[in-house]
């Protein structure tokens, strides 16, 4: 463990074993993430962007993790109909729509589910306490009534938190605690990984960031050993990382290569019991694929689904649509970070580096994003994230200050993002959008916004109209959408918090 917190120059003396930092201390900088994870939380919930009592599990990926965890609680059957008709009450079931309860049935008579089992399996705990809430309020103790949609969504922000306490005690056994919490605290608030946790959708991104914590976390501490029982608990939080999404399972090339190069011939025997226990660790997935599919590996979206010749790094970088340095650009310098190679240690760091550049080629090769807040499959790379902008400040010491200041202005920059992404000016976009299109029909806004027809004939629908000219979470965002509307969303932010109101006249009032 390095010793002191003010060296003037980086620190280069990590050994090969660690001296790990005690656990059983109290430390405060476990407070300082804390007070962030409620701080963050409280202002997205009061400007109503989040709403984790109200908001439900519903459309495709949502619903697939769901009806994992909530036919095992409840069903024990793995027949997901009840779910997907249930979960997406309402909604129009064409032949091509995955979640389709009428939909074809696999070999063995169920519906197909092409999502992993672990974001259900982690959601389980929570569901289970919601059950005790629905049974003694009164609500359904079904499954499907509003406290257990809650529950998935304050289970998300629970596991992010618990990321980001896993990540800064993972960095604490090779850097000191102001640059590890730094570190941990900048690659949450300035990563796809913040939103997540305080999603509008009940996605699995913030149980990967856990799952990839909690394998980095252990691997940290435990990586000095050679012995086969530390490296089958590795193995185990990698099987866990990889119920969660299957992609993290290429994470496993980190002990691979810290294990070979280390000890060579002798890293085998710790190498095979990391990987058995990664295997027994995965095992509800693969029994879970044999009940619904006939098969213990399949792939269910199909072989299509990943072109591996074809990779869109570009596209995974620079995309308008969901672009992961166009929208969190501070990622920029955490990989730069990673490729900055302290002597004492190399291996490690270097393990640290392929790891990202397999992540970064695996989602690559997958189609686009779609419905997403920046690059969301990259938030399994939020720890790796952490590590590099670590050694960013760690080989810079004469510039921290600078660094912290310029991790605090993009993690605002990320809070104003979110709140964009949430709906927090629609109100301006549409309005905007209203005035143009009044201008071309030759009407005042009042008149065109109780029009159901245009002059031209045109049929005009109000509400489709302000649901097409949001911020366009499906599509690709216009240049000033992701750079310059962010002075709005401060002038929005600063009307709101302002402690008189005025009646009229505030931007977005149609």
């Amino acid at each position: 463990m390095l010793s002191t917190e003010t060296a003037e120059e980086p620190h280069d003396a990590v050994s090969e074993v660690q001296k790990r930092p005690s656990l059983r201390s109290f430390d405060p900088c476990i407070l300082v993430i804390l007070a962030a994870f409620f701080i963050f939380g409280a202002a997205f919930a009061g400007l109503g962007v989040y709403r984790p009592l109200e908001q439900r599990i519903a459309g495709v990926d949502p619903v697939g993790y769901y009806a994992w965890g909530r036919s095992l609680l409840y069903d024990r059957d793995l027949q997901f109909a009840n779910e997907y008709r249930s979960l997406n009450a309402g909604a129009t079931f064409t032949p091509g729509f995955v979640m389709n309860p009428d939909g074809p049935r696999t070999a063995t008579g169920h519906l197909p589910n092409l999502f992993s089992i672990g974001p259900g399996l982690l959601w389980m705990p929570f569901m289970a306490a919601a059950h005790m809430g629905a049974s003694a309020s009164g609500a359904p103790a079904d499954g499907f009534s509003q406290p257990y949609h809650a529950a998935v969504y304050i289970a998300n922000g629970v596991y992010g938190l618990l990321g980001v306490l896993l990540t800064y005690g993972a960095l604490r056994v090779w850097f000191p605690r102001a640059i590890s919490l730094a570190g941990a605290l900048a690659a949450w608030a300035c990563s796809p990984a913040l939103y997540y946790m305080y999603a509008q959708i009940a996605m699995a991104h913030s149980c990967s960031f856990f799952a990839v914590a909690l394998f980095f976390f252990i691997w940290a501490r435990l990586r000095g050993s050679s012995s086969a029982i530390p490296w089958a608990l590795i193995g185990l939080s990698i099987g866990l990382a990889a119920l969660v999404r299957w992609q993290n399972a290429a994470f496993a090339v980190i002990p691979a290569i810290d294990l070979l190069v280390r000890h060579r011939a002798k890293g085998i025997a710790p190498l095979a019991a990391c990987a058995a226990a990664s295997i027994v660790a995965f095992l509800p997935q693969m029994i879970g694929w044999k009940l619904v599919y006939g098969s213990f590996f399949t792939v269910p979206q199909g072989e299509a689904f990943v072109d591996w010749i074809h990779p869109d790094w570009m596209g995974l970088l620079f995309s308008r649509a969901s672009g992961l340095l166009t929208w969190t650009p501070l990622c920029a310098v955490a990989i730069a970070g990673l490729f900055i190679w302290p002597k004492a240690n190399r291996v490690c760091w270097i393990a640290l580096a392929v790891a990202f550049l397999v992540q970064f080629y695996v989602n690559s090769a997958v189609p686009s994003a779609g419905w997403s807040f920046g690059m969301r499959r990259m938030v399994n790379c939020t720890p790796l994230f952490a590590v590099g902008l670590a050694q960013v400040v760690n080989f810079l010491p004469a510039r921290r200050i600078v660094l912290y200041a310029i991790f605090s202005l993009f993690a605002f920059w990320n809070f104003l993002f979110i709140l964009q992404y949430g709906g927090f000016i629609d109100s301006y976009y549409i309005q905007r959008a209203a005035e143009a299109e009044a201008k071309r029909v030759n009407l005042t806004v009042a008149e065109l916004l109780r029009a159901t027809t245009l002059p031209d004939g045109q049929a005009f629908d109000i509400r489709r109209f302000a649901a097409e000219h949001r911020f366009p979470k499906g599509g690709e965002p216009t240049n000033r959408q992701l750079v310059t509307d962010k002075l709005v969303v401060l002038r929005f932010l600063i009307e709101r918090l302002s402690p008189v109101q005025e009646d009229s006249g505030s931007p977005g009032t149609t």
